[in-house]
């Protein structure tokens, strides 16, 4: 892991950079990132998780992050310090824009994934889902 561990703070800056970039969880002091995870993940040796969680205004932003930048280098040598995962790593969700998700969220988002597939409330880049229609901007027929 030492490799992609040296170059976490460049792609976190790079991430900041990026269009569509909105926000991404910092560990406050103190605050155990890990805890809501131990029944998710199974056993596993604290120092070779890597957790990462940011908003992004849209996934076609996300995507081009991950996929089109200097990212994808760390994916294509993800054999080397990541183990096959047997339940998934990673899920998508769409949030209201006033509020950002929780280290919990993401964990129950991830276990809602494993259970029953890529849905509108966890999906993948695999199977993406359109965000949901905001109602309140749909204007009231008997105002018009």
């Amino acid at each position: 892991m030492a490799s992609m561990v040296s170059r976490i703070a460049e792609i976190n800056a790079l991430a900041e950079r990026s269009p569509g970039f909105v926000w991404r969880f910092h560990n406050p002091p103190g605050f155990d990132w890990l805890a809501p995870f131990a029944g998710y993940f199974g056993a596993f040796e604290p120092e070779r998780i890597f957790f990462n969680m940011s908003v992004w205004e849209n996934v076609e932003d996300l995507r081009r992050y991950v996929f089109e930048t200097a990212h994808v280098e760390l994916l294509r040598g993800k054999e080397a310090w990541m183990l096959p995962a047997l339940r998934p790593h990673l899920a998508l969700w769409w949030i209201p824009g006033t509020r950002l998700p929780t280290v919990e969220e993401s964990r129950q988002r991830l276990a809602f994934l494993a259970r029953r597939g890529p849905t509108r409330e966890a999906f993948s880049f695999a199977k993406p889902f359109p965000p949901p229609v905001d109602v309140t901007s749909i204007p009231d027929a008997r105002q018009a």
